[in-house]
């Protein structure tokens, strides 16, 4: 039984820590007007679309805009105006709370495990999970991602749960906690998924086979009912992830390199620290183990295409986190020398984090410049179409209530079905350096239209319908 001391302490501590992150996470959101990141416009563009209409603008996983809107619609009943910057605000609070929400499940793994961790090494493990390099990272633009994340690290406790104790409620709770992350983001639900077919086929080996199967198939339906798109990308994973591999020259290629090294050097530990404790552990445990070692081993190479290996490096902290907590769990020698250079690597990480500049895609002077393209458009709004770098189509479309389409997808245009094809160019003076994650990628478009607005930070365009 838990010393009822060391449990309200631990208790106190998650608290004070979730708490204070929180704070620095808003601190850093709102430092800016706008959202961080190229896609940091995406965000309050699909919030609005489905607080005026009650559906999405572009297809994705609903669940997090939704989740945004309710609490605006929430919020309008005490008279909060639906205004453009209260919706900017509502998902910026949103952004800062929902990913140190992990420390509720990882609080309930450490406290309900038969054997405990020091309190110290449980709060190491908690700072590394919600103030490390990629927690941060995923501020702004990756956001809903980040949201997902608490619902994984709840998923693994029920699993956990599940495996300990053989409550059914426990599996069907896990289940329905996997649909709710399949619903919200794409990434994190490949993740999970990936983690429980794993698991299965060690604790049940070839027994596991039709049951992963089984489960493919309906991780493919669930994503499908929003997005085929994505769906399809679990169908030939195979190919796509290495293609266009990953190449040194990328800028974030140093912490890629430091989170891959660390990540080889505590599977190959864990694995040594398995082997010597094999005997003495029990069935779920050694499982879980072997099961993290896996995934971190697959997703931590970094040879796969470029945004594959951004992404992958991004989640890694989750079972990183895990397995951390279990070698403790199973060592509790190596408490004090774990939690140290935890400690340290979180502290090195973070630094490398507000060493860079981060950045929303546009600054706010040229986002209330924008609003000086509604005179030059047709009356029939919905006739017109702006084209525009990523980072900006989606600022763009917030600001001006339009159609947009981002200029890398220029050539499948069907510019005829417009009255007025409208090409924006920021110059180059202007541009924001939008965080390394989600860099704004292709060329200026070469424009041969009618100049139709120019301004210190735009260039205007309205191309010639050659039909």
């Amino acid at each position: 039984m838990p010393n009822s001391k060391n449990n309200n302490t631990l208790k106190i501590l998650f608290v004070g820590i979730t708490l204070a992150v929180i704070g620095v996470r808003l601190g850093i959101s709102f430092s800016h007007e706008l959202i961080l990141g190229a896609n940091g416009g995406y965000y309050p563009l699909q919030v609005r679309k489905v607080l005026t209409t009650g559906f999405l603008g572009f297809k994705d996983l609903p669940l997090y805009f939704y989740f945004c809107a309710a609490w605006l619609k929430l919020f309008s009943f005490f008279g909060f105006a639906l205004s453009n910057q209260n919706i900017i605000s509502v998902i910026k609070v949103i952004d800062s709370v929902a990913l140190p929400l992990l420390a509720i499940p990882l609080f309930f793994l450490i406290n309900n495990s038969e054997k405990r961790i020091p309190t110290y090494a449980a709060v190491s493990i908690l700072v590394f999970a919600i103030f490390s390099y990629s927690p941060l990272a995923m501020l702004g633009d990756i956001q809903k991602n980040a949201s997902a994340i608490p619902l994984a690290f709840l998923f693994f406790y029920l699993i956990q749960q599940y495996l300990n104790l053989k409550e059914k409620k426990s599996l069907i709770w896990a289940l329905f906690v996997l649909v709710l992350i399949g619903i919200t983001h794409f990434g994190v639900f490949t993740f999970t998924v990936a983690f429980a077919i794993i698991l299965l086929l060690v604790v049940y080996r070839k027994k596991a086979i039709l049951p992963a199967i089984i489960s493919l198939i309906l991780a493919f339906g669930i994503i499908a009912m929003f997005d085929l798109e994505r769906a399809l990308r679990l169908l030939y994973f195979w190919k796509a992830i290495f293609e266009n591999r990953f190449i040194f020259r990328n800028p974030l290629f140093p912490i890629i390199l430091l989170n891959t090294l660390c990540s080889y050097f505590l599977c190959a530990f864990a694995w040594f620290q398995y082997r010597k404790f094999k005997s003495q552990l029990s069935k779920s445990t050694n499982a879980i183990l072997i099961a993290l070692i896996i995934v971190i081993f697959v997703f931590a190479f970094p040879l796969y295409e470029a945004n594959y290996v951004i992404r992958f490096q991004a989640l890694l902290f989750i079972p990183q986190s895990l397995l951390i907590f279990y070698l403790i769990k199973i060592n509790n020698r190596l408490a004090i020398s774990i939690s140290m250079i935890l400690l340290l690597f979180t502290l090195v990480c973070t630094l490398l984090y507000f060493k860079q500049r981060h950045q929303p895609a546009i600054d706010y002077l040229a986002y209330q410049d924008l609003q000086n393209l509604k005179k030059h458009f047709s009356k029939e709004k919905d006739s017109t179409i702006v084209v525009a770098k990523h980072g900006l189509e989606f600022w763009t479309a917030f600001a001006l209530d339009v159609k947009v389409a981002n200029d890398r997808g220029m050539q499948s245009l069907n510019q005829a079905q417009y009255k007025s094809v409208i090409v924006l160019n920021m110059k180059e003076k202007t541009h924001q350096r939008p965080d390394r994650n989600r860099p704004m990628e292709g060329p200026q478009q070469q424009n041969k239209g009618k100049l139709l607005y120019s301004s210190a930070y735009f260039d205007a365009f309205e191309l010639k319908n050659k039909n």
